[in-house]
């Protein structure tokens, strides 16, 4: 039973299943068939189909078998039974040689391999005197008269065991041979009880007189079961290979199309094309991918004009911008400059990028501390480059989940604004006709030094001179060339004063210099230097002189700015009273 399923079954669907997954295997390392999704599909719904169909048809043609086979053993059985219910009515007529003409007749049937009938002991009956002798003896007189030639057979073997149990057991039995040809034979066997119409002749002693055994060959039988079996088999191939153009046709048409349309446009998409239009096939799941994507690429295409938008806004403003730009990536690499940069750098985009951040400018420690602070802001720092200023500044890039994608230094130039500083100091803290220091930044100049005499107990002297009678001079003269006598007399005190001194219009005529570590005998020195030169130069031909008092805070022992200069200008009135163009000091 178990070998018959085997066969019929399992066999052919292994076999089937190895088959498709050999040409799977072959159409994937050749072609590269397994590539596309409608291949994949395709062959997929065909291989589960295919499972399917066999394992159905498989069932049916051997539920088919089982009935052919089944029909022929019932057809059969009832053969045996009404051949062996014939026997037993003839012989209960006492007709055997009826009995074995019928029997040599059934022989010669077509598709009866073997008929025989066989008494208990296995020897064929019909063919020999032994029951026509055990008959007459029973009934004592010449009921049949002996054959005149004998043949007996034996046929029964001992390890048949069909035979023994239908003889032993009286039950009819069947089993399946195979001939020379290799077909199948059913052999039935049929007991012949021993009626109590029998007992008169045989007697009561057994209960089964013999056996009717019947063989049919199912040559034809298997051969109409393998024609069923190749017929459906057939018919199977030809279902599959109309599934598989149904199904390939359906997939293509109705998945593999839809998703080549939306794979294209994804790829152009990709390529920079956003006008991307897919059309909606049905109300399936494509269907919703298609409506998805168009959706998604009319937002990417707003997104984009607006994008494209800002972007030319910011390049545009970047490009026009008169602040040097230049951006870099996570990894330092420089991946913009706008044109103010190569302007402030004299570099060209090129130049700059080969030289990378590090060296945007000449001094690289500048741009290291601009890196070093991106943490820890620093500002801006100014730095000397080719004979201007530029300021840097450097700060972080930052993506939406706050990573640090890349940095950005603005550079200016401000060497005109350094020079408008200075320029802008200068007017603040000098004096607009002579050039030198103003009383504002004298008062300040003067403290300062004065506290740091203190510190560090060094000597600091003051000169404070005006020009003798200026008032006479500018009535006579005029105030111009007053102003032109005040020029001369700054110009000549500039260049008889060292670099840390320091020159400042006290107001009017009056003049105070500042000499930061110089005592009070170098005091008198500088000051009669100045006297002197003054008293030398003249102005469109006219000279002048000068009054000089000098004081010292070391020499007398001073704290105060007011004190120096109070002291000085004792000095001054002095100089005044002992007749003009003189250096006096107080503090001998």
């Amino acid at each position: 039973m178990f070998g018959g399923f085997l066969t019929t079954v399992i066999i052919p669907i292994s076999h089937t299943v190895t088959l498709l997954l050999w040409l799977a295997v072959g159409l994937k390392r050749s072609v590269g068939v397994f590539k596309t999704i409608g291949t994949k599909l395709t062959l997929s719904f065909v291989f589960i189909t295919t499972i399917g169909l066999l394992v159905m048809v498989t069932y049916f043609t051997v539920a088919q078998e089982k009935q052919i086979v089944s029909n022929n053993e019932l057809l059969m059985g009832k053969v045996t039974e009404s051949v062996s219910q014939g026997l037993q009515a003839v012989m209960l007529g006492g007709y055997a040689d009826i009995a074995q003409t019928y029997a040599q007749s059934l022989q010669s049937v077509p598709g009866i391999v073997d008929f025989r009938i066989l008494r208990i002991d296995g020897t064929e009956a019909f063919l020999d005197n032994t029951t026509i002798d055990n008959v007459n003896t029973r009934k004592d007189e010449e009921l049949f008269e002996p054959r005149d030639k004998e043949t007996q057979h034996i046929i029964l073997d001992p390890n048949n065991k069909e035979l023994i149990d239908s003889i032993s057991l009286d039950i009819a039995t069947q089993f399946y041979t195979y001939d020379d040809a290799g077909n199948r034979v059913l052999t039935f066997i049929n007991p012949i009880k021993n009626a109590k119409d029998c007992y008169d002749c045989h007697g009561s002693e057994d209960s089964v007189r013999g056996i009717v055994m019947l063989s049919a060959s199912l040559a034809e039988v298997d051969q109409a079961i393998a024609n069923t079996r190749s017929n459906a088999y057939k018919l199977s191939i030809a279902f599959i290979v109309a599934i598989i153009i149904v199904t390939g046709f359906m997939v293509r048409r109705t998945i593999v199309r839809p998703i080549n349309l939306i794979t294209r446009a994804i790829h152009k998409i990709s390529g920079g094309d956003l006008d991307q239009i897919v059309p909606e096939f049905g109300k399936d799941e494509l269907a919703f991918m298609a409506k998805s994507f168009n959706q998604m690429s009319h937002e990417l295409q707003t997104t984009y004009l607006g994008l494209k938008e800002e972007h030319d806004k910011i390049t545009t403003l970047i490009h026009s911008t008169t602040e040097g730009m230049v951006v870099t990536d996570r990894h330092g690499r420089i991946v913009l400059t706008n044109p103010a940069a190569e302007f402030i750098l004299q570099k060209s985009t090129d130049d700059i990028i080969i030289a990378g951040f590090l060296h945007l400018v000449d001094d690289t420690e500048v741009i290291r501390e601009q890196i070093n602070s991106l943490q820890k802001p620093k500002g801006p720092t100014q730095v000397a480059y080719r004979n201007r200023v530029i300021e840097i500044s450097a700060s972080t890039i930052y993506n939406n989940e706050d990573e640090q994608i890349g940095t950005a230094a603005l550079i200016r130039d401000v060497t005109e604004s350094v020079e408008l500083n200075k320029e802008l100091q200068l007017l603040s803290t000098s004096d607009g006709l002579t050039g030198l220091y103003n009383r504002r930044f004298l008062d300040t100049k003067l403290a300062y030094e004065t506290e740091r005499s203190s510190r560090y107990k060094t000597e600091l002297t003051v000169l404070l001179f005006d020009v003798d009678h200026f008032k006479k001079f500018n009535d006579t003269h005029g105030h111009d060339q007053g102003d032109r006598v005040l020029q001369a007399i700054a110009g000549t005190v500039k260049h008889s004063l060292r670099t840390v001194d320091v020159a400042c219009r006290y107001g009017g005529e009056e003049f105070l210099v500042i000499l930061p570590e110089t005592d009070l005998e170098g005091g008198m020195l500088i000051a009669e230097r100045i006297r002197k030169r003054i008293a030398t130069t003249t102005v469109d031909g006219l000279y002048v002189t000068v009054s000089i008092g000098v004081a010292s805070s070391f020499a007398g022992n001073l704290s105060s700015p007011e004190q120096l200069i109070k002291l000085a200008d004792q000095g001054l009135y002095a100089a005044k009273d002992s007749g003009r163009n003189v250096v006096i000091t107080l503090q001998n």
